[in-house]
């Protein structure tokens, strides 16, 4: 929770959904499986060129704990995504929330991952 204080305190309620029931009304729809698929070999493939660099491909926990937060209050995250373990339903993303933990990752619309706005 510290966190999400910290996260809020900053400025970030612009990007938090301001109304649950609005965001439920104009639940956008998940990507296709085939855009999805895309997005998960462009992970893997920034993943292995990651790793042949001996670059970092895992954030710490706390920063794990701190891109989850931002996603679960996000006006693209549907909770009941994925037989219910949650993912983004934006067009350029659609994860399940595995790439909070990849330090090669960014949030598609600048939340998290080096390009918050």
């Amino acid at each position: 929770m510290e966190i999400r204080r910290r996260y809020l305190a900053e400025g970030a309620q612009s990007k938090l959904r301001p109304d649950h029931k609005q965001a439920e009304q104009a639940a956008p729809e998940m990507p296709s499986v085939v855009e999805r698929m895309k997005h998960a070999a462009g992970a893997g493939t920034r993943v292995v060129h990651a790793l042949a660099n001996g670059e970092e491909i895992v954030v710490e926990a706390d920063e794990v704990e701190r891109r989850r937060q931002i996603c679960e209050v996000c006006e693209w995250w549907k909770a009941e995504a994925y037989l219910g373990a949650g993912g983004c339903a934006h067009a350029d993303c659609g994860c399940t929330g595995l790439k909070a933990w990849l330090a090669t990752e960014r949030c598609p619309v600048g939340k998290w991952g080096g390009n918050e706005e």
